[in-house]
């Protein structure tokens, strides 16, 4: 949906295209329904049209579905490539392994390859080879050090190939800056606040550390901050849309529910 603004004259004829989704709100919960209800409406939703990525493959494995292994593919080659957002993907990956590595429905060859490609991934700008990625704004910055720990913790004792650094010592890298982020939270906030791009982002590291992080002091200050964002999220909510200033966002996720 695109709408047009504009001005004409005798001397120019100015336009400014604003670019809209519409938000599809016959496939959301009922939001006084309990906890159950709104879980399994989101598991349909994501069964039933949007679970052709990474992180979608978690509900299927755990709907009992089977994994569809060329988009665990494709989420390594582009992790592997060092692209832009490989943390977005990474992020998904550790989660099926921590959560599913055991899954009878996660094949060894799967299961293979998704290790092959935590143990070869570039986790910080200090590491060796070219890349391009970001890692400094907020949502990445603890994008790459939750994945950081989580792929230590998830193999302590081996060698991660580019860094040279065993697991453990990979743990000791990331936790003072995951310590640093949550408490900048608690301190200041989000820098990018109420972003309806990279709030969902943000909880993809915050949630893999309230839920597989073994450090308790670690867990339970994430589970602190996804409290804090996810009360930001319905208090600054209105009719499924959250209009209010962002600290960033961008015209292609502008929404609405009409």
């Amino acid at each position: 949906m695109r709408a047009t603004l504009g001005k004409s004259s005798r001397r120019f004829l100015a336009y400014c295209a604003i670019g809209v989704h519409v938000a599809c709100i016959g496939a959301m919960a009922d939001p006084s329904a309990d906890f159950a209800a709104r879980r399994q409406a989101l598991f349909e939703l994501v069964l039933n049209g949007d679970s052709y990525n990474v992180h979608g493959q978690a509900i299927r494995i755990a709907a009992g579905q089977p994994l569809q292994g060329d988009v665990i593919e494709g989420s390594c080659a582009f992790i592997d490539s060092r692209h832009d957002c490989a943390d977005f993907h990474l992020n998904g990956i550790l989660r099926l392994l921590h959560q599913f590595g055991d899954s009878p429905l996660l094949s060894p060859e799967l299961r293979n390859r998704m290790k092959s490609t935590v143990l070869g991934f570039k986790y910080w700008p200090d590491e060796p080879g070219i890349d391009s990625m970001c890692s400094w704004s907020e949502n990445h910055y603890i994008l790459f050090a939750s994945a950081g720990y989580l792929a230590g913790q998830l193999c302590p004792d081996e060698v991660f190939t580019n860094s040279g650094k065993s697991g453990r010592e990979l743990m000791a890298t990331h936790r003072p800056r995951i310590a640093r982020w949550l408490d900048l939270r608690f301190h200041t906030g989000f820098s990018e606040w109420l972003s309806n791009v990279y709030y969902d982002e943000d909880l993809a590291a915050v949630l893999n550390l309230a839920d597989l992080c073994q450090d308790e002091w670690i867990a339970q200050r994430a589970a602190m901050v996804t409290d804090l964002l996810l009360a930001d999220i319905a208090r600054n909510s209105f009719r499924n849309s959250m209009p209010r200033t962002h600290g960033r966002s961008y015209e292609e996720h502008l929404k609405t529910t009409s």
